[in-house]
Parts: C-alpha cells; sequence; structure tokens
C-alpha cells in the first residue's frame, strides 16, 4: 500500500505521547503527530508540509512508533469521489486533485512568508481542512487581512489578485 494514498489518525499511544512525551520525539516527529487529524491525506500533509523538512521518512517512524495508523484508504474508500454535490438542483463541481494541491501550497506559503508564526500556523489549519472550492472564499479575508496586517495593503492586494487568479482556473 502506498503511503500518501492515505488518512492517518493518531492511535491512543499517539494521543497520550503528545501529553506525557514518553518517546522523546524529535521537534519534526511531534509536529508531524500534532498535524496528524484523521482527515487530512497523508500526501496533502507531506506537499503543503515538506519546506518545513518533513518527509515519508518522519510518518513512517511514526507509524513504526505505533503512534499513528491507518484511518482510511483513500483508493479504496467511497469518500475518495472528487464530485461534490453543491446545491439542489444537483449542480456537481468536479474538483482537480492538482489544482487543489497548487492552491493550498500557494496558500501555505504565503502564510509561511508572509504572516506572524501562530497567524500562520493557525491560517494553515484553516487550508488543511478545505472540503470544497467554497471554502477557499471562506479563506480569502482572513488571508487578506493576516496579509495586510504583517505586509501591508499593496502585498495584500497583489496576494490577492494571485489568489483569485488560481481560483479562477478551477
Amino acid at each position: 500500500m502506498d503511503i500518501s494514498s492515505i488518512v492517518l489518525a493518531k492511535t491512543k499511544s499517539g494521543q497520550n505521547e503528545i501529553h506525557a512525551r514518553r518517546f522523546e520525539l524529535d521537534r519534526r516527529s511531534r509536529n508531524l503527530l500534532l498535524l496528524i487529524d484523521g482527515k487530512t491525506p497523508a500526501r496533502n500533509l507531506l506537499a503543503q508540509f515538506s519546506r518545513c523538512g518533513f518527509s515519508m521518512s518522519h510518518l513512517q517512524g511514526l507509524i513504526h512508533l505505533g503512534l499513528i495508523e491507518v484511518h482510511v484508504d483513500i483508493e479504496f474508500s467511497e469518500e475518495k469521489s472528487i464530485n461534490k454535490v453543491v446545491n439542489a438542483d444537483t449542480e456537481v463541481v468536479k474538483t482537480n486533485p492538482d489544482r487543489v494541491v497548487e492552491i493550498n501550497c500557494f496558500l501555505n506559503k504565503t502564510a509561511k512568508d508572509l504572516m506572524g508564526f501562530f497567524a500562520a500556523l493557525t491560517f494553515q489549519q484553516k487550508v488543511s481542512l478545505v472540503a470544497d472550492f467554497k471554502d477557499y472564499d471562506k479563506l480569502r479575508e482572513p488571508l487578506l487581512d493576516a496579509v495586510c496586517k504583517c505586509k501591508g495593503p499593496v502585498v495584500a492586494k497583489s496576494i490577492g489578485d494571485e489568489f483569485e487568479r488560481l481560483l479562477k482556473l478551477t
């Protein structure tokens, strides 16, 4: 089974490790353990946070220690369907996974580069919970507000324009 095609969840031991710190995990492994939520596919976690130094070996180490486990195999899950019903008229939005990764990478890189640490971390968590393209619209205002506070309105406008361009391509 390809580990990048699965959703991982913390085991009881993993939940205990967050509080007890018995395994004395390195910083990256511990941070990755904190990010594993049982909802986000492993490939998305690695794509979003690879710039932070997370790699497949960190995931494999956490699995080996019994701190995380396979929660859902995307390959065989009914949740794999990328068609989502948007309203009662059965308007169907076909999600392009490559576009989602591109938008998520843009948002996470923007957060990392242009926001303060805690604002960026909070924003990146919101990005990881996006379910469809309407959720991206909900992120527009918090993104631009945070960038405007940290870098000013000119930078916020250029980020807003780029974000709008990415959303129009979907």
